[in-house]
């Protein structure tokens, strides 16, 4: 016996409607997640709080505009303390490159350039007595520092450095003149 190929496919239609009303629809599926979201929260940032430039104390570092302008490892010109009438000395902080700092006296001749002395010890400034105020006279500009127990080549070099870096002072023309263990750096420098 033959089935005809309509009566075929009617079987075959009703045997899948049969299958399909024998599965049901049952419960809906709980959905379960497979990634958890790691989004940033929504909570606010801590508040931060700024200064202005008065409210910051400068004995911190060196508060120098044009020092973001300068290239690595370049020297800073010394940083005036006190700012002194025409033709006195000043009280000046020069920047090394550990980021400590020395304490120092400019004795500026002149705006013009002329050749620049630094004058190292170990000592208090008043063993030099008179001899920067000569220098200044005499047309140098003289800048007497008092070195750390620990200063040595790289020391002076930034002392040379910030020496060049002052507007009065001509960096091809420079001295170094040490006193006592002062005259033993100042010959490494």
């Amino acid at each position: 016996m033959k089935l005809r190929p309509i009566f075929r496919y009617n079987i075959l239609q009703a045997l899948l409607i049969v299958l399909l009303a024998a599965c049901g629809l049952g419960q809906t599926p709980t959905p379960i997640p497979t990634m958890t979201f790691s989004a940033p929260t929504l909570a606010p940032s801590p508040t931060v709080s700024f200064r202005s430039s008065g409210e910051l104390d400068s004995s911190g570092g060196a508060n120098d505009p044009t020092a973001a302008a300068l290239p690595r490892d370049a020297a800073l010109p010394p940083i005036v303390l006190a700012t002194a009438a025409p033709g006195l000395a000043q009280r000046v902080e020069v920047v090394l490159r550990d980021g400590s700092f020395l304490e120092g006296t400019l004795y500026q001749a002149s705006d013009i350039r002329v050749p620049g002395v630094l004058l190292v010890s170990y000592s208090d400034e008043e063993e030099w007595g008179d001899f920067p105020r000569r220098l200044r006279s005499a047309g140098f500009t003289a800048l007497v520092i008092r070195l750390r127990e620990t200063s040595g080549v790289d020391d002076m070099a930034d002392l040379l450095a910030t020496l060049s870096e002052i507007g009065s002072v001509d960096p091809s023309r420079l001295a170094v003149i040490g006193s006592a263990r002062g005259a033993d750096t100042a010959l490494v420098g």
